[in-house]
């Protein structure tokens, strides 16, 4: 059976604010096991991200693991 884990301001271990207008998950991207741990993880694009100014947009790498 597969585990599940909510990804928002308050879950999922993130390093820093979502908002409601970042756009958090507008692009994803499978680039393997970037970790080593032979779990494949994702990059999530955030285009709407205004952390490092305004519309900036950010990219999250996220290392997933099993539950």
């Amino acid at each position: 059976m597969a585990g599940f884990q909510k990804i928002s301001s308050t879950q999922g271990g993130l390093a820093g604010p979502l908002d409601d207008d970042d756009e958090f998950g507008d692009s994803v991207a499978s680039p393997g096991d970037i970790s080593g741990d032979g779990i494949p993880d994702l990059i999530v694009g955030a285009t709407g991200d205004d952390d490092g100014g305004t519309d900036r947009g950010a990219l999250w790498i996220l290392f997933l693991e099993a539950l």
